[in-house]
């Protein structure tokens, strides 16, 4: 926010956000999840909810 000058978005920005922007979020998180576990920081076995 202190980079907008205290402008908020609202929930319409984010929800436009992440419909145009889906398959670039879903490999965001699942870099994230090869990162945490070549850490160590999550392990077992995945669900796979996100198809």
């Amino acid at each position: 926010m202190w980079l907008m000058k205290q402008l908020a978005t609202d929930h319409n920005t984010i929800s436009n956000f992440r419909r145009d922007n889906e398959k670039a979020i879903r490999k965001v998180f699942r870099y994230i999840i090869i990162i945490a576990k070549q850490f160590d920081l999550i392990g077992g076995k995945s669900t796979n909810l996100c198809v």
